[in-house]
């Protein structure tokens, strides 16, 4: 392992997630180039026809055929897709960060065909993004509106909403459009003085430029939206690559479609799982207390609370204010229930609720369903490059040993990791994030052909750092250790803007 790996700075890190250095490990000596190769290499298995169908459907009205096109095509041919990312508009330096760790030769490819052809959709490339929206708007990732990365010397970070704080618990996957009239109002109480003068002006291109334009306020939801604006970011982060598209895609509602046609099927994986009582109390056992799973007291039928930390089995309900609300199991009939919400779990059941928008899927129902029926690969951050792979475990050894008729022949484990390193600043030490990018008029081919050439260890210092403050609780953060921190030394050769 490379020296700066072994720092003891970062012991307390690799303790609380040991199966991170392993992931690390497979990168180092790597260029970035050679690491974003591997995630465009042709899959053994391509994407379903059904999901195939519901990728275009959701990107054709927005973006065009011919993206809609270009995305499952690309998907066909290597299915795996960046899955580490909430649904808003992105200014998180981690998630837009990953775009060029995951897609670079997709980047670099967009160029060079650009400079070779003169017709435009030779030289398309499209750089697909699952996004989770079964969060609240007010999550850290802030959907709610924008969010520089630099935060006030209190350690306070600084937001920007665009919806009031009203609707903070809303699910985003329940949020409503951006309306002209509460975006401008919302956008005008924000205080100028706490944003630096290149902040500000990269919020109000953000703004007017992208939320506010007639094509993105005309369209029908806030998942078309968002995949619109975030988009127009983009194409204003990589300025030279006019004919690369980044796509984001509503994460729970493709799933809610391809589970529908999941239980629509007596042999699909869900149906088993769902609706065989053998395999699905044994998944219930067998994943309680797993991260993106469920306790023990919603797979028993206790009462739970919404804000509790139980989980839910199998999908969320939402309230009347759009807040996401938990389900438990209850047996004798089978159902899943909240108070006064009872399902019966059965396929015409669950289908009629999807239906008709009283339940979403969950992480475990979304995964299982886009990984071991329709093709799928999902590579995360660093707590899903855990519970994935033991989701998928699970469901597979139970499916297997029950005689499902549910076919598993064609999965096989794999690295999801997909969250690299920071590997852009500005020059005050700061992780740039979609603001700051912009703010410096973006990241030219010069700046991603010379990050293509650094090598995985160049880079890695910085994330080390930041998943260390982000993910250790605050009482190991002691003032010694912070001072260690600080004074850690290592190469970090990333772009500076």
């Amino acid at each position: 392992m490379a020296p700066l790996m072994n720092n003891s700075v970062y012991e307390p890190l690799f303790k609380m997630l040991p199966y991170l250095q392993k992931y690390l490990q497979n990168w180092q000596g790597k260029t970035l180039y050679e690491i974003s190769q591997s995630f465009v290499a042709k899959t053994e298995t391509s994407i379903s026809d059904v999901a195939s169908q519901t990728i275009f459907d959701m990107v054709n009205p927005v973006l065009g055929e011919a993206v809609a096109k270009k995305t499952t095509q690309d998907l066909q041919y290597a299915s795996r897709i960046l899955a580490t990312h909430h649904l808003g508009i992105d200014c998180l330096p981690e998630q837009v960060q990953a775009i060029h760790f995951f897609g670079l030769q997709h980047i670099l490819k967009s160029f060079s065909l650009e400079q070779q052809s003169s017709t435009p959709t030779n030289a398309l490339q499209v750089m697909p993004v699952l996004a989770c929206s079964s969060i609240p708007l007010q999550s850290y990732s802030y959907p709610r509106g924008l969010m520089p990365a630099r935060a006030l010397p209190n350690g306070q970070k600084i937001h920007a909403p665009l919806f009031p704080s009203s609707m903070q618990n809303t699910l985003v996957y329940n949020a409503p459009v951006f309306q002209r009239d509460i975006v401008e109002r919302m956008s005008q109480k924000w205080d100028a003085s706490l944003f630096t003068p290149r902040e500000w002006n990269a919020m109000q291109s953000i703004v007017h430029e992208c939320i506010l334009s007639d094509i993105c306020l005309n369209l029908p939801d806030l998942s078309s939206q968002v995949m619109y604006i975030n988009h127009a970011i983009f194409k204003k982060i990589y300025p030279d690559n006019h004919h690369l598209h980044v796509v984001y895609l509503n994460l729970e509602k493709i799933a809610k479609k391809l589970i529908m046609d999941d239980i629509s099927r007596r042999d699909s994986v869900l149906f088993s799982i769902f609706f065989h009582k053998e395999s699905r109390d044994r998944i219930l056992k067998s994943l309680s207390g797993q991260r993106a799973c469920w306790s023990k007291n919603a797979s028993n039928g206790q009462v739970l609370d919404r804000c509790g930390s139980d989980g839910t089995v199998f999908f969320w309900a939402s309230d009347n204010k759009g807040r996401r609300i938990p389900l438990a199991f209850y047996d004798s009939p089978p159902r899943l229930c909240y108070k006064d919400i009872s399902i019966p779990l059965e396929p015409e059941s669950i289908y009629e609720a999807l239906n008709n928008n009283l339940i979403f899927p969950s992480l475990f129902s979304s995964f299982v369903s886009l990984h071991l029926e329709h093709y799928l690969l999902c590579y995360g951050g660093v707590y899903m490059v855990k519970y994935l792979p033991v989701i998928l475990d699970a469901v597979v050894t139970v499916l297997n040993e029950a005689n499902s008729p549910a076919h598993m022949s064609k999965y096989t484990p794999f690295t999801s990791l997909g969250s690299g390193p920071i590997t852009v600043q500005v020059k005050n030490g700061i992780s740039a994030g979609s603001i700051e990018i912009l703010g410096r008029d973006g990241l030219t081919q010069k700046h991603l052909q010379s990050l293509s050439e650094l090598t995985f260890d160049n880079v890695i210092e910085q994330s080390l750092k930041e998943w260390s403050m982000c993910h250790l609780p605050k009482a190991q953060q002691t003032e010694a250790w912070f001072e260690e921190l600080n004074q850690t030394i290592a190469p970090w050769k990333g772009v500076v803007l």
